[in-house]
């Protein structure tokens, strides 16, 4: 029946396009203002939370909370918007689908009383047209959406594709090299941060970066795991260019700082973030190797234990010994320490070093600091001043140059 296929084709095509473009045209303007006002919201809630006690002293609590009721009725009022054409348009669409039953019903009855079409090919149509059609309604849903996801959608495009032959590269070498060569860099064209920067950083080598804070120790380690990219000079890994292989970095780094992620979670999920595969023996094992395990063994839940938020049930160093378990667990070759005991004490500081250079002996470490508790375990060490290398060698030769020599005499009070 061409006429019967001509009904279907229309209501599809009404269902698949016209009602998706009405969606969204409509929905547009709607869904601008409610991320405008949303993101007004975040910044509210987040002056609520960091500047709660100069809201007080200043007297402006009320203001404040009035803002916020206003924001909050005005971004209801939006959402109430939107929940209303979509309720209306979903309607409309159930009525399309119930004239299209009603059409089908009368064709069925026709075709099969006057013996044109048999049964079986009746309920083949029935059971593949419908739930085909359902699943078109869902577009709607989708293009009314479409404008909130606009800016993600843009900026994952912007990516562009992964190189696999550079990451396959990198996988068949487990033992990579670092070397940086005249790496310079600037956040804008008026200061460089880093000028001229020399490393040869040997597989499975200790070393040390030092300096005064803002000297751009932290801008290199960001150079060196791909998170930045250099305007001058190269650094390469296992020969290949770091800005090749940005896609590949989380196989090759770990990164341990003075802020660890530690979750609201069991200690267990929280090791299991890197490797959702191991199991309990495994975890008791990365545990014992960072000296963990008396602690473990006097939990009445074990791995069981709920951290609480930001690790806050353990302390300092439980926390960096922890983190360091996860590390084991990513067994990446190359381990990057970020002023991991800035926050703890001399005692816990050295203990937890002590640990760190044990268990990760097979490991290459870059370890940026600016104590020298736990210097004496590094093969070599270079101290940034100005945006350049003023001192490159093995913590022997660093207690003979005469500004670090200094530094020794200090650390040793």
């Amino acid at each position: 029946s061409l006429a019967f296929c001509l009904f279907w084709f229309i209501a599809l095509m009404i269902i698949a396009i016209c009602f998706p473009y009405f969606s969204w045209k409509m929905n547009r303007d709607r869904i601008i203002q409610q991320k405008k006002l949303a993101d007004k919201s975040i910044d509210l809630a987040t002056d609520a939370v960091l500047g709660a006690f100069d809201w007080q002293l200043s007297g402006q609590q009320r203001k404040f909370t009035d803002r916020k009721s206003e924001l909050s009725k005005q971004l209801a009022k939006v959402k109430s918007g939107g929940r209303r054409f979509g309720w209306v348009r979903d309607f409309l669409i159930e009525c399309l689908l119930m004239a299209t039953v009603v059409v089908t019903l009368l064709w069925s009855y026709q075709q099969f009383f006057g013996h044109t079409v048999g049964i079986d090919l009746i309920a083949a149509f029935v059971l593949a047209i419908f739930p085909m059609s359902e699943a078109l309604t869902d577009l709607n849903r989708g293009a009314s959406e479409a404008t909130y996801y606009k800016d993600s959608i843009e900026r994952l495009n912007s990516l562009g594709p992964i190189k696999k032959q550079t990451i396959s590269q990198l996988q068949e070498n487990l033992h990579p090299d670092i070397k940086i060569d005249n790496l310079s860099f600037a956040y804008d064209s008026k200061k460089e941060v880093l000028k001229g920067i020399n490393m040869n950083i040997p597989f499975g080598s200790k070393v040390a970066i030092l300096g005064r804070s803002g000297v751009g120790k932290s801008t290199l380690l960001k150079l060196i795991t791909g998170d930045l990219k250099s305007d001058r000079g190269s650094l390469e890994i296992s020969g290949v260019e770091k800005s090749q292989i940005k896609n590949s970095q989380n196989q090759i780094f770990s990164i341990l700082d003075q802020n660890p992620y530690l979750f609201d979670m069991t200690i267990a999920n929280n090791l299991r973030l890197v490797d959702p595969k191991a199991d309990n023996d495994r975890l008791m094992e990365v545990l014992k190797e960072v000296g963990l395990g008396k602690l473990l063994a006097n939990l009445p839940d074990g791995l069981d234990t709920p951290m609480r938020e930001a690790g806050s049930r353990f302390s300092g160093g439980e926390q960096q010994r922890l983190s360091l378990a996860r590390i084991l667990l990513r067994d990446t070759p190359i381990v990057i320490l970020d002023e991991p005991t800035v926050s703890l004490d001399p005692l816990t500081e050295r203990q937890v070093m002590q640990t760190i250079f044990r268990v990760l002996k097979n490991k290459s470490l870059i370890w940026v600091t600016h104590h020298l508790i736990g210097l004496e375990n590094v093969d070599r060490l270079y101290f940034i001043e100005n945006g350049k290398t003023k001192f490159s060698g093995t913590p022997v030769q660093s207690k003979q140059d005469p500004f670090l020599k200094k530094l020794w005499q200090l650390d040793e009070i």
